[in-house]
Parts: C-alpha cells; sequence; structure tokens
C-alpha cells in the first residue's frame, strides 16, 4: 500500500467577528479533525500540520458539548485523548509555518491530499487574512 503524505490544515483562528458587532470564541471542532484523521494515522499514512502563523490550533470549547458525539462520552474523551497524545506528538501544537510550505515547491509538491478540518476557525484564516480587520 502507498502512504499517502497528508497535509493537515489547522487554523490558529480564535475568534470570529459578530455582525451585531463584538466577538465569539471559536477553534477548530475536535471531533471534524480527530475522527477524519485517526483511521488514516492508524493505517500508516504520513501527516503534517501546518497553520498561517505557525501557532498550534485551539479546539473550539463547543466541540466538547456531549450532544455533538452523538451523546456518547466515551467517544468525546477518546477524541480528547487521541488529540492530546497522538496528534501532539505529531506536531498539531507546533504546525509548520504555510509560507514556508509555500515557497518549497518540492516541499509543496510531495503532498498527495490536503485536509481542513473544520469548526468556524478555518472560516476566519482560510479565507481572509484577519476576518477581524
Amino acid at each position: 500500500m502507498k502512504r499517502a503524505h497528508i497535509l493537515i490544515y489547522t487554523s490558529s483562528a480564535t475568534k470570529i467577528p459578530l455582525v451585531g458587532g463584538g466577538t465569539h470564541d471559536v477553534g477548530i471542532f475536535l471531533g471534524e479533525l480527530v475522527e477524519p484523521i485517526e483511521p488514516l494515522i492508524r493505517a500508516g499514512h504520513l501527516v503534517e500540520f501546518v497553520s498561517p502563523d505557525g501557532k498550534g490550533c485551539v479546539i473550539d470549547p463547543a466541540s466538547y458539548r456531549i450532544t455533538n458525539w452523538g451523546l456518547s462520552r466515551s467517544r468525546m474523551e477518546h477524541a480528547r485523548n487521541f488529540f492530546e497524545t497522538t496528534l501532539q506528538e505529531l506536531g498539531v501544537g507546533n504546525p509548520v509555518k504555510l509560507s514556508d510550505i509555500l515557497a518549497d515547491k518540492t516541499r509543496l509538491n510531495s503532498y498527495d491530499v490536503v485536509f481542513i478540518p473544520g469548526g468556524h476557525a478555518p472560516m476566519t484564516d482560510v479565507l481572509h487574512k484577519d476576518w477581524l480587520e
């Protein structure tokens, strides 16, 4: 089996603007990061993390609502543990800066897949340099 090289874009945004003014705290949704990626890692595919500024991602506090886990506390705790152990060991807390990858064509061309986990945070810095400005 060919091992895929997967680039995982982890937004480091922590706030989004509200229409009526002010901001709302956000991050990446834990389940939308862990659940798609865990089986790929366990199958032996290679992952590398990237963010716009080289900062690690923040998990959206709403990720820990049990209703987002089909009311399964064990499923939520498994995801939290996988994030805090395996993904930390693989570099989620210390991603590569996006501009460094974009500046290196050989490195850029080495990826088979780009994955952007959901949550409100990626809406902030995938399309905008700083949505709050």
